[in-house]
């Protein structure tokens, strides 16, 4: 796992982020969900407020699995979530495969320092092959929390502007991103997080898995990062991080 911890200075106030990076196992989810708990603890202990997790991060997106694997929203993985929020008095975004009625959904849940679900987004851009596993979302707005303003995306959708343009129009300040990035992207990510911060003059924190997907022979990309328009705060974007885990922390105006 990585964390990546940003300062952030709005009106006045601070709030301490973190991108939690995390091994995608698709046949690991309990182990999966006690490293989260632990390290949910740490960015507490840390003095974090908001935390960012991977893109379906207790199961990663095993793409013949997905319907098995969905739940609904409210289920057991958000219930760990809010229980976690509120015992470390977190703000939890966190990628689910979210299952309701007949459609399958790449979902980003919202969980505030109550325990609270207080928002959900289902990706809208798909690729090929996942569209004959997943359904797309159609609606991609901003919540009002006490952390910020806050706007989530997933995955696929970091390559596309006219989704975060949405969230710009909505006033954003923080653009939420979980993800799962395979090896092919290492050169496109940290640009296109950059100008997706740059364009929408906010913060955007993408969160990834790492490890590899033995069956499909993929490997997950990891490096998640945090920029700002328009300086990158510590981005652990360009080469891969052996480490399980890598604290970094940045003011809001300087890189360090």
């Amino acid at each position: 796992m990585q964390i990546v911890k940003v300062m952030k200075q709005s009106n006045l106030s601070v709030v301490r982020t973190a991108a939690v990076q995390l091994e995608a196992n698709a046949n690991a989810s309990e182990k999966i969900i006690e490293r989260t708990s632990s390290f949910l603890r740490r960015c507490a202990e840390e003095g974090c407020r908001l935390v960012c997790l991977p893109e379906a991060f207790a199961t990663t997106l095993d793409l013949p699995r997905l319907r098995a694997i969905a739940e609904e929203i409210p289920g057991p993985t958000t219930d760990f979530l809010r229980e976690q929020a509120l015992a470390h008095g977190l703000h939890l975004v966190a990628g689910i495969i979210e299952h309701d009625c007949e459609h399958t959904y790449s979902t980003s849940v919202l969980i505030d320092d109550d325990g609270e679900i207080i928002g959900k987004y289902r990706r809208m851009h798909l690729y090929s092959l996942e569209k004959h596993f997943l359904d797309p979302g159609n609606e991609c707005r901003v919540f009002e929390t006490r952390v910020g303003r806050l706007g989530l995306i997933s995955g696929y959708d970091i390559n596309f502007p006219e989704v975060t343009r949405l969230l710009f129009r909505q006033h954003v300040e923080i653009i939420l991103c979980p993800t799962q990035l395979l090896k092919e992207f290492m050169r496109a990510i940290r640009f296109l997080t950059i100008a997706r911060a740059a364009e929408n003059c906010c913060y955007v924190v993408l969160a990834s898995s790492t490890g590899v997907n033995c069956l499909a022979n993929l490997v997950y990309l990891g490096h998640s990062l945090i920029v700002r328009n328009p300086i990158t705060l510590n981005p652990y974007g360009m080469e891969y991080m052996s480490a399980r885990e890598v604290l970094a922390e940045a003011q809001q105006h300087e890189s360090r």
